[in-house]
């Protein structure tokens, strides 16, 4: 007999994939299977309250072998294949730290010189750290904490959705005025997930007059298989 506790978290670990996939803006139906563990879960709680004490180990055994057998499997295909990036995560060699910690991370080559270019132009325009900073890429916000700037309005604009403009308009007129004005601005006019430089006229920004362009870079590749140029502005003192 299951006892009723067990019930309800036999019903709570059947909805878990399903509220992993929720808000995801993709397929459901593709996600929800990555979440699968949960109903492994629920079939060893209901089967081993179901069977002999004596019988339910051989049971649970084999299941619970099977389950790490995909585990290992899922872990080894996410990191061949990770998310938004361009290789497998056993070719990223190169190291890089986040600026003010001594952490280090490691990042495709690309990336790391990305990241340092973009340090390298930056100071040479004036930028000191703590400086504010709007991201309209839309798609690096780590761009902006690895040369020590700091993220005004949001920790990520994200862009290339439905409503990504209203909504990065809205954090910006959030943004008490000073800040506003004194903020650093990196565009990619022609990127994938570009945000409209109009929100920053309709925030009450001179743009472009007030701005004055610090450099171009090109974007590290990562979801998308080409690269787009970046402009970095510094604000007209």
């Amino acid at each position: 007999m299951i006892s009723f506790d067990r019930l309800c978290l036999a019903l709570c670990l059947a909805g878990m994939p399903f509220a992993y996939a929720l808000g995801s803006n993709q397929n459901y139906w593709e996600l929800i299977p990555r979440a699968g563990i949960f109903w492994v879960l629920m079939a060893a709680i209901l089967l081993g309250s179901l069977l002999e004490p004596v019988a339910a180990w051989r049971t649970l055994l084999p299941l619970a072998t099977g389950t790490m057998l995909c585990s290992t499997t899922l872990l080894y295909l996410g990191m061949e294949h990770p998310y938004r990036q361009p290789q497998p995560l056993r070719q990223n060699t190169d190291l890089m730290s986040i600026y003010g910690t001594s952490s280090l991370i490691k990042v495709p080559r690309e990336v790391a010189e990305y990241v340092t270019k973009l340090r390298q132009m930056a100071a040479n325009g004036g930028f000191r750290t703590g400086d504010p900073m709007f991201d309209l890429t839309g798609r690096y916000p780590g761009a902006l904490y690895a040369i020590g700037a700091r993220a005004e309005s949001r920790a990520w604009m994200i862009g290339g959705y439905e409503g990504s403009n209203r909504l990065n308009l809205m954090a910006l007129k959030r943004v008490a005025p000073d800040a506003l004005k004194k903020a650093w601005i990196l565009t990619e006019p022609t990127g994938p997930r570009a945000l409209s430089t109009d929100i920053l006229q309709q925030s009450g920004l001179d743009w472009p007059n007030g701005y004055h362009e610090v450099g171009r870079i090109d974007s590290p590749r990562g979801e998308y298989p080409e690269s787009y140029r970046q402009y970095l502005y510094k604000p007209v003192e």
